[in-house]
């Protein structure tokens, strides 16, 4: 009889200490070799109670390396936090923690679009609901397709949604963390960790399907990138050139839509006046006194428009500069050429 518990509670422990025993020896099995050496916290949720903290850091290995009686001994845990443990151990044994998989007659497995999937995904995700386990997986993911160095911004569903402070964070500053010490960490709130956890969720999700190696490689980059530089790709493999509308419905206005989404009605509104899509363009003095604002407060506005247009596509100047001299001289060319040249001095100014 363990003389920490009163005579009641043994009986309830002895059965605990026989459960450990049968996990323990489940646990063992050479097909659990991966999951020994993961930490117990990995299969912790964040709405479980009486987690067990004092034992929480220790691998499963380490874990299962213990006498029962020295875990019942061990300082701050209790009966309630025991049984809490035998629970993370069983989830060990039960699989890898992962997000639900959607139901077989559910409407998001019923979606043809692999695009829909990964919106209806995103749409339902709860950061609140992660589990260190899951965090750990997506962070293999970032890990495995070496996407280090890919800046937080990038692949955000709307930069509006994350302070222009980390959006050029590359996704390894966050790897070295536990959730536990993400959410920690200092002017990290909820609002900026779920808006990394979703970043990290997003790769996963893309990526989850694609082997490492191999002769295909997957691009990761915002749906706009890849739609403006394959019409502009396409636009320069013909001698003749585009008719200007074309230019402003498959250049111009996707890159002012996608502003309009990251940076809101304001800013869509001033770069768009000052490229002269659909009007005459406007200078910042003509902008600032129909604003009533000072010029100072418009290319503050500007200078935040232009982060975040080389967060999301860092290589928009070149090929803008391309589409641009490619239409150069060409009749009729010449207000598009205008819109252009614009364009990129105010989303990608020189420094």
């Amino acid at each position: 009889m363990n003389p920490k518990y009163p005579t009641l509670v043994n009986t309830e422990v002895l059965m605990m200490q026989t459960e450990f025993q049968k996990l323990r020896d489940t646990l063992l099995q050479p097909q659990y070799d991966d999951r020994r050496k993961r930490p117990i916290l990995y299969w912790s949720k964040p709405d479980d109670r009486r987690l067990p903290m004092a034992l929480i850091d220790l691998t499963v290995d380490q874990l299962l390396s213990k006498p029962f009686d020295d875990l019942c001994l061990t300082r701050g845990i209790g009966v309630k936090k025991l049984r809490m443990l035998l629970e993370l151990l069983e989830r060990a044994i039960a699989n890898d923690p992962q997000l639900p998989e959607p139901e077989s007659g559910s409407s998001q497995s019923m979606v043809p679009n692999q695009a829909e999937k990964l919106a209806e995904a995103l749409d339902s995700f709860n950061s609140r609901a992660v589990t260190e386990g899951q965090w750990a997986k997506w962070k293999t993911s970032v890990a495995k397709h070496r996407l280090n160095s890919l800046p937080l911004g990038r692949l955000a569903r709307n930069l509006m949604e994350i302070t222009s402070v980390i959006w050029n964070n590359p996704l390894g500053n966050y790897l070295p963390y536990s959730l536990e010490e993400l959410r920690q960490l200092r002017t990290y709130g909820e609002k900026r960790v779920s808006s990394i956890l979703e970043v990290f969720y997003t790769i996963d999700l893309a990526m989850s399907a694609m082997p490492e190696g191999g002769h295909l490689m997957l691009r990761l980059e915002p749906r706009y990138v890849y739609e403006v530089e394959t019409a502009i790709f396409d636009m320069m493999l013909h001698v003749a050139p585009p008719q200007p509308k074309l230019v402003q419905h498959s250049v111009i206005t996707p890159v002012l839509n996608q502003l309009k989404l990251d940076m809101g009605d304001f800013a869509y509104d001033l770069v768009r006046d000052r490229v002269g899509a659909g009007a005459r363009p406007k200078a910042i003095r003509e902008q600032s006194e129909e604003l009533g604002l000072t010029r100072a407060r418009l290319y503050q506005v500007l200078e935040e428009c232009a982060l975040a247009a080389h967060v999301r596509w860092p290589q928009g100047r070149v090929v803008l500069n391309q589409l641009m001299i490619f239409l150069t001289n060409r009749e009729g060319m010449e207000k598009t050429v205008r819109q252009l040249h614009q364009l990129i001095i105010t989303l990608y100014p020189t420094r």
